[in-house]
This record gives structure tokens, C-alpha cells and sequence, in this order.
């Protein structure tokens, strides 16, 4: 009798423990949550903060490669720029826009002009131009 009186007290735990689940265990079910692989993530994807640089003048890139997120599920592109200063070149991800292309020159900074893939500040963006993926805060 002590054999079903433990048999008994584990089924009524258990019956408590599915009466009583809380909501991210009912969505996680019998196979758990599904994660991303880290081994195919391609990086940090946002803008990069202004340096004195790009508040005074604008820094050109060139777009590089196109790469497709597993984290976000967005399309980036990796943007080249040229540092003459140190003489050597470093890469950034952004989130990738419409009418984009290989080897297109992106300008940052306050003097950008406002055309498609141009990074520039909101102040500086005449009303009327669409506007995509605006950030709060720069990294």
C-alpha cells in the first residue's frame, strides 16, 4: 500500500503541475523552444554612432555583399568604408532598403543628401521623404 500512496501522491503532482503551468511553459509543449544557431549569424546589425568625421563632412561606402539574417530574418547588406586616415578599410551591417545594388556609394553623415540608402539624421530629412528604419538610439 505505501508503493500506491507514492504512485498516487506523483500522479497528483504531476496533474498539478499541467493545471498549474504557466503561459511560456504551455508554448514551449513536448519538443521546447526553438533556437537560433549562432554559428549563422552574421553580426550586430545597426548604425554606427557619428564621429566628428561624418557631423562635419560625409563618409562614403560602398555596398559589398548582401547577406540574409537568421536572427532578424532581414535582408542586410555589409557596406565597406575607407579610412584614409589609417589606410584601411572597415566593414558595417545595415538593414538593407529598396533599390539597392552592388557597388552602390552610401553617404553618412549630416551633409548626406537625402536619396535611398543615404544615412542621415531625422532633423536633417526634408518633410515629404519616405523614411525607413529609424533608430532611437545609435550604438
Amino acid at each position: 500500500s505505501t508503493y500506491l500512496d507514492k504512485l498516487y501522491l506523483t500522479k497528483q503532482s504531476l496533474y498539478m503541475y499541467w493545471m498549474g503551468k504557466i503561459i511560456s511553459a504551455q508554448r514551449k509543449g513536448k519538443i521546447g523552444f526553438q533556437k537560433q544557431g549562432s554559428s549563422r549569424r552574421i553580426g550586430k546589425i545597426s548604425y554606427k554612432s557619428m564621429t566628428n568625421e561624418e557631423k562635419y563632412s560625409v563618409i562614403k561606402g560602398i555596398i559589398s555583399k548582401f547577406h540574409i539574417d537568421t536572427v532578424k530574418k532581414v535582408p542586410a547588406i555589409k557596406i565597406k568604408f575607407n579610412v584614409t586616415k589609417y589606410f584601411k578599410n572597415y566593414y558595417e551591417l545595415y538593414i538593407a532598403v529598396e533599390k539597392l545594388y552592388l557597388n552602390k556609394t552610401i553617404a553618412c553623415g549630416l551633409q548626406a543628401r537625402p536619396i535611398t540608402g543615404n544615412v542621415l539624421p531625422l532633423f536633417n530629412i526634408p518633410n515629404g521623404v519616405f523614411v525607413c528604419n529609424v533608430e532611437e538610439v545609435s550604438k
